[in-house]
């Protein structure tokens, strides 16, 4: 058990690395980005921010920025509730 608690712990150590190395790696173009969808989707700029930060990887915001890359983006919100604990 003490293994397991060890690895899950190095995991969020990882996770935590490569999203600030991530956070790091914004750039104008980013920001942009950041601010259209901030407008568009009526949410706080620091919640658009942590959703793209949550991504596996940058990659497919860069090919879209480089010349001849993607042509486009596409995103999928849907507002809930969070769960509840306990409910049935």
């Amino acid at each position: 058990m003490l293994a397991l608690q060890e690895t899950i712990k190095e995991k969020q150590a990882r996770h935590r690395e490569a999203r600030e190395q991530r956070k790091l790696k914004l750039d104008q173009a980013h920001r942009y980005l950041i601010e259209i969808l901030t407008e568009r989707l009526q949410l706080p700029k620091s919640d658009v921010e942590e959703f793209i930060l949550d991504s596996l990887s940058l990659q497919p915001y860069d090919d879209f920025f480089s010349k001849g890359g993607r042509k486009s983006l596409i995103y999928i919100y849907q507002e809930s509730d969070p769960p509840g604990i306990g409910k049935t």
